[in-house]
């Protein structure tokens, strides 16, 4: 074909970046999100000097090429420990022997990352943890409590797809390598003399789950093993050859030691047959549903397949193969999907304020023997409530202004213990005994300030904004006291900020705390005390009466302790009623939002299907000057399929590529495609019906009288295409066709059968295929939002130059009859009639098979008549006993006392064929007829002089 220079639409950008993230080391990487978007999702270790590699693969993260692309590429993750070494590609590009090994930070290297076709760069966003590792390298203060919750995210993505054109990642389970070989995308098991039993295993981890594999395979020979015992495999999940065993010589999987394989269809696979096998694990994880295919019908499927999850890492191929007697097989495009998991914590607030006091590069340095052990049993209460908590900190401020944002999420006071100099930490909570507090009267106190907060001063409600890490959204929730909202009158709300609080059930405890005190009038105030109650600090609790203030038994927490330096050795305490005096209310998790998204995740087709490209669709999309030009023995794929009905999609993206070849992948340049609307027929139509009955029809819109129609899913050479007649409506349950039309025959349309209403909605590659050679094609459906992730549904289309071909010959009858069903003649004498078909001609016509005029022929088309002869069991007795050039004509005759049949014939398979060129048509005309046999055994009789 002929085509002008290449035009550049627009250019792909590719940047090598060293991002430094935080100090370092860290625990991991579990996300990293590029302009809002989720690029990678897993665990990258970063606890050792050892850089992790990690790798993206979203080149359409940003919507593909036809948008703003996407992100691919290696990155090294630098963990920042002391004896971490120079990166490797930062030495390449920089080339400098004072390059810095980054120790002491966190940092990532894009390793030249395709970052998409917008020249500016996204912003990334990395979540990461650090809890386990402390700054020098060294493992965490009591590790064990260091943790706290536990939040995991997962996709679903495509985790492996091979086009299995090497057996460089397979393992030999048994057997001899020379067993297996691969050609052109193909795996292939061939027998091997010497050898009962040859397996390799393909493995399918690091995964947390598999969700299921497909597969395509086909039986070459079947074989029998050393014991007598059929193999045809195909697949299996685990390395045991007693699965593989069926004395029917059914298609066989398993995946479980304990249970027999689970066969499918009732007999043998037809040998040199492609098949495709799916197997999808069931929720639970138990068992698996198997579906087996072939041209993209479904031909047989298994329910509640065992599956063993337990010690499953692989995928396994085998069969017995001992010498000549073994069987044979071949398998391509193998897919597997799978989990990925990540999971991540939050840090003991304890451990947080200890890790503050005690780094000696950001913190304040102090000894570890300076912290007391009150910081343990903080820890262990912590842990056990579940109040962990993530920070961010980069501020430019003293640490102690962060310790105090810590004190101030968890509620809790950090002073330095006058008799011991320790740091300590206590918690605010009602852990305490009534009975044992110390009592501070006048015999030892005076009460020197004391107030009580005003109905008006209270709050009533208390809003908490948080950042939820589930969703990575700010959020907040809000509670309410409702005796005091009856009190007030009207609500007051009190908004506070926890940035550390990373879920809902942290955010309701604290604020159900919030409200505790601050919705009641909780007195407050000052006391002097001499030093019988010496010992009391910050966080303590102790009873205060005095009559003068009304106070009687009432108990209050220490807020600030000092003492005044005098020699009578006086202490001032600020001091808080406490607040539990009552306990705290129980914190559940608030209810979902129960918003739904309206877009919803993106599904694979209804129905869909592949095929070589007709004459008169190329030429009505591009014209009769353009596909004269298409060289002799050229065609092209095309595809249709319907939009996915669960949600909303905008269009679809294909992939055409040979047969054997690496498939292509988003990463690729992709076909945009247009859904195109199907009906479904609901009984068996006759060759001859043009009323054809349907499913009501659930288009969107009407389809105009003359707009072609193709009918089911089989091969081009066993389908037909067809045209409206008159228009079709949505909820129509009947449609009228006119059959037989372009280079097709009229067949018969069995229930069930998918309507594609093809006419513009289909999408074809500009990519040229030779006759004889194979297309494969797989599409996505996209929402705009996403692409469908899998399974696909792989097609492949024999290339036979469709485009080339002449049209059949059209209205062929025999002895004045169609023969769609066998004929009984009458006579010696056979005639076959038919009208002329021409491609070019009816390029821009509506000319269907059983219009009894002629269109052409096409200059350059001849006919041909083949004949079998066929004995009474369907045997052929000798193919083409007749084969006949015709000419130009419109007429045959066949005379069997000329062109006698073998002895036992009892049937003739009759073909038509129009040829052009040397090339026969797609679907010559067929039928069968009974050969007249005159009566016999007779005895002749004198009736008369």
């Amino acid at each position: 074909m002929g085509s002008g220079g290449k035009v550049t639409t627009g250019y792909k950008y590719y940047l090598g970046v060293h991002f430094v993230l935080c100090h370092g080391p860290i625990d991991k990487v579990v996300r990293i999100e590029v302009g809002g978007n989720e690029a990678w999702l897993g665990e990258a270790d970063a606890s050792t000097a050892a850089p992790t590699r990690i790798t993206i693969n979203k080149p359409k993260l940003f919507g593909g090429e036809k948008r703003e692309g996407g992100i691919a590429g290696d990155i090294d993750l630098l963990s920042g420990h002391p004896d971490q070494a120079r990166n490797e590609y930062l030495l390449d590009k920089i080339g400098s022997a004072l390059l810095s090994a980054y120790r002491g930070v966190t940092s990532v290297v894009l390793r030249q990352c395709y970052l998409g076709v917008n020249p500016y760069l996204k912003p990334w966003k990395f979540t990461a943890q650090r809890i386990h590792t402390r700054g020098d390298g060294s493992a965490q203060w009591y590790d064990e409590k260091a943790a706290i919750g536990a939040y995991t995210d997962s996709n679903t993505d495509l985790s492996y797809s091979d086009s299995l054109n090497s057996l460089q990642e397979f393992s030999l389970n048994s057997g001899t390598w020379s067993a297996f070989d691969t050609q052109g995308g193909i795996l292939n098991i061939i027998p091997v003399t010497g050898h009962e039993t040859s397996i390799i295993s393909k493995p399918v981890g690091p995964y947390d789950a598999l969700l299921g594999f497909r597969v395509q395979f086909r039986v070459n020979s079947i074989g029998t093993d050393d014991a007598g015992q059929v193999t045809i495999g195909p697949i299996n999940l685990i390395p045991s050859r007693q699965l593989y065993y069926d004395s029917l010589q059914r298609i066989t999987i398993g995946a479980n030691y304990a249970a027999a394989s689970i066969p499918l269809l009732s007999g043998p696979p037809e040998v040199g047959k492609w098949y495709e096998i799916e197997s999808m694990v069931d929720e639970g994880g138990n068992s698996q549903t198997v579906i087996l295919r072939s041209d993209g019908l479904e031909l047989d499927r298994a329910e509640n397949v065992p599956y063993a999850a337990v010690g499953f890492n692989s995928i396994v191929f085998g069969m017995e193969n001992t010498g000549n007697g073994g069987g044979s097989s071949s398998f391509r495009d193998l897919q597997i999907w799978a989990t990925v998991d990540t999971s991540y914590s939050d840090m003991n607030p304890a451990h947080i304020i200890r890790e503050c006091l005690t780094d000696g590069v950001w913190g304040r340095g102090l000894p570890e023997s300076e912290i007391g052990p009150s910081f343990a049993i903080a820890a262990d209460q912590l842990f056990d409530e579940g109040l962990g908590l993530s920070f961010l900190w980069s501020e430019e401020a003293p640490v102690e202004e962060f310790v105090s944002e810590v004190l101030r999420h968890i509620d809790a006071v950090r002073y330095e213990d006058p008799e011991t100099g320790l740091q300590e930490l206590k918690l605010i909570r009602g852990d305490y005994d009534i009975g044992t507090l110390p009592v501070l009267d006048r015999s030892n106190s005076k009460i020197t300030k004391f107030e009580i907060p005003a109905l008006s001063e209270l709050t009533n409600q208390v809003t908490v904004k948080y950042h939820k890490v589930a969703d990575d959204n700010d959020a907040a929730i809000t509670v309410q006291d409702t005796a005091a909202i009856t009190m007030a009158g009207t609500i007051i709300n009190q908004t506070y900020e926890y940035p550390g609080i990373t879920n809902d059930t942290v955010a309701s405890m604290v604020a159900q705390r919030d409200l505790a005190a601050n919705s009641r009038p909780f007195a407050r105030g000052a006391v002097t005390t001499n030093r019988t109650v010496a010992d009391l600090k910050p966080g303590d609790v102790f009873i205060l009466n005095d009559p003068d203030y009304g106070v009687d038994a009432m108990i209050c927490r220490v807020a600030k302790r000092k003492d005044n330096g005098a020699l009578n050795g006086e202490i001032a305490l600020e001091f808080g009623e406490d607040v539990f005096g009552t306990e705290y209310s129980i914190f559940t998790q608030p209810p979902a939002s129960g918003w739904t998204d309206p877009i919803g995740t993106a599904e694979n087709f209804p129905q869909q299907t592949a095929f070589e490209l007709p004459y008169v669709h190329l030429v009505r999309r591009l014209g009769d000057s353009y596909v004269s030009d298409v060289p002799e023995g050229i065609g092209y794929a095309a595809f249709v399929g319907s939009e996915p009905t669960a949600v909303n999609h905008i269009n679809y993206e294909l992939f055409i590529y040979p047969t054997g070849a690496n498939p292509l992948t988003q990463e690729d340049e992709a076909i945009v495609g247009d859904f195109a609307e199907v009906a479904f027929v609901t009984t068996t139509a006759s060759p001859i019906e043009t009323d054809v009955s349907i499913e009501p029809f659930s288009g969107v819109e009407s389809h105009s009288a003359g707009e072609f129609v193709l009918i089911g899913n089989a091969a081009d050479s066993a389908r037909e295409i067809a045209v409206l007649a008159t228009d079709l409506d949505p909820g129509d349950t009947l449609v009228f066709l006119d059959r037989g039309t372009a280079d097709t025959s009229p067949r018969e349309i069995s229930a069930g059968t998918a309507l594609y209403l093809f006419n513009e909605d289909y999408t074809y590659s500009t990519e040229e295929f030779a006759t004889g050679e194979s297309a494969s094609a797989y599409a996505l459906p996209s929402t705009g939002r996403e692409d469908y992730q899998g399974p696909y549904t792989y097609h492949h289309v024999d290339i036979a130059s469709r485009v080339h071909l002449p049209y059949p010959p059209a209205n062929v009858k025999v002895d004045g009859v169609y023969g769609f069903t066998p004929i009984e003649i009458s006579s010696n004498q056979i005639v076959l009639t038919w009208n002329h078909r021409d491609r070019v001609l009816q390029s821009n016509l509506s000319v269907h098979w059983f219009i009894e005029s002629d269109y052409g022929p096409e200059a350059g088309t001849t006919y041909r008549v083949e004949v079998d002869a066929v004995d009474a069991e369907n045997n052929i007795l000798q193919a083409s006993y007749i084969d006949r050039d015709l000419g130009t004509v419109s007429t045959e005759t066949i005379d069997l006392t000329i062109d006698v049949p073998p002895a036992g014939t009892q049937y003739l398979h009759i073909r038509l064929y129009s040829v052009r060129g040397g090339l026969d048509c797609l679907q010559p005309y067929e039928t069968q007829v009974s050969v007249f046999e005159a009566p016999f055994n007779l005895t002749a009789v004198n009736v008369g002089a």
